[in-house]
């Protein structure tokens, strides 16, 4: 990511700039703002002679001030490349591989089990960790670039989806770990 450019850029108050730098590399910048471990500041160069920076906050400063109209703005690129993909698992790496898929210009669909998006973030990680509305506002980022989502799809067949479509991506997750 580009951080120290998103950084002056919170400084200096153009929350939508630094916004649509942020979302240039994040597919998911209201859940790292917020959720991130962030241990970038324990090996932050900046421990040598002051405070590390807290670029987890400064993101979510971000998000909160600006990614609504980021995704009021947004518009699905065309497609360029004639070539389908499907992604199996809307968890956070499903999401992102699937936005940057059409963000190239490829047409994409995700099929997702449950019910709705984000797997382990969703499901496991309480709502006073993380907003519903955070969630949401990630999501609508993806819906908007033009990714298509199915839910409540149980996929078994993964040589149908390799026969119907040019790319499959499994993203399933891993929730036997939990």
């Amino acid at each position: 990511q580009h951080i120290p450019e998103y950084l002056r850029l919170v400084a200096e108050g153009k929350y939508d700039e630094a916004f649509k730098v942020i979302a240039i590399d994040n597919t998911a910048p209201s859940i790292t703002g917020t959720i991130c471990p962030h241990t970038c500041q324990d090996k932050c160069t900046r421990l040598d002679y002051d405070e590390a920076l807290e670029i987890r906050n400064v993101k979510l400063v971000a998000a909160e001030k600006a990614q609504k109209a980021y995704i009021e703005a947004l518009q699905a690129p065309d497609i360029k490349t004639g070539k389908t993909a499907v992604v199996v698992g809307a968890g956070p790496a499903g999401i992102a591989a699937a936005s940057f898929l059409r963000r190239a210009g490829m047409a994409v669909t995700v099929l997702e089990k449950r019910d709705r998006p984000f797997g382990i973030v969703e499901y496991v990680i309480p709502a006073f960790r993380i907003s519903n509305d955070a969630l949401q506002r990630d999501f609508e980022m993806a819906k908007k670039a033009g990714v298509e989502f199915k839910f409540g799809v149980d996929v078994a067949d993964v040589q149908a989806l390799k026969a119907a479509y040019d790319y499959v991506v499994r993203a399933v997750g891993a929730w036997r770990q939990c």
